[in-house]
């Protein structure tokens, strides 16, 4: 298969190169990473803030719809004495 565009690379008269070190800055940061099993998990800082912000509003959310009765502590009752 012939690409008849294939020539250099023609960049704006603007812009930088960057290192892998700046990239971090511009990505945002670390990602954190851990195995599970022969699974890589990788978590993003701004995807874990954002997933924190919705646990914490729709949990409020949930809680707000409970009826109080539902999540009060029964008191003792003392019974009177005869």
């Amino acid at each position: 298969m012939d690409h008849t565009y294939q020539s250099t690379m023609l960049m704006p008269a603007s812009y930088a190169v960057l290192s892998e070190e700046e990239m971090t800055y511009l990505d945002g940061g670390a990602d954190y990473n851990f195995n599970v099993g022969k699974y890589t998990v990788t978590f993003h800082p701004e995807v874990l803030v954002t997933y924190a912000m919705n646990v914490v509003v729709n949990g409020v959310y949930m809680l707000s719809r409970v009826p109080s009765s539902t999540l009060s502590i029964p008191s003792k009752r003392v019974c009177p004495t005869a």
